[in-house]
């Protein structure tokens, strides 16, 4: 699961439009990885949480062109 939590890290940083959908998928497999693999030992968990609901409630800034 933490590999999964990386790849949407990445990916949301790629393409920041998506943060909903990335951000959900992150806090999806933080609990999955609960069940798993016991949370990354709690702090892992913890970290997959919080980073997930940061990237969904997350309002990239928006560039206009000059």
């Amino acid at each position: 699961m933490g590999v999964l939590i990386i790849v949407m890290a990445v990916l949301l940083s790629m393409n920041p439009r998506n943060h909903v959908a990335y951000g959900a998928l992150i806090v999806v497999f933080a609990v999955l990885s609960w069940f798993g693999s016991f949370g990354g030992l709690f702090i892992g968990f913890l970290l997959a949480l919080v980073g997930g609901i940061l990237a969904i409630v997350w309002q990239p800034a928006v560039r206009t062109p000059a």
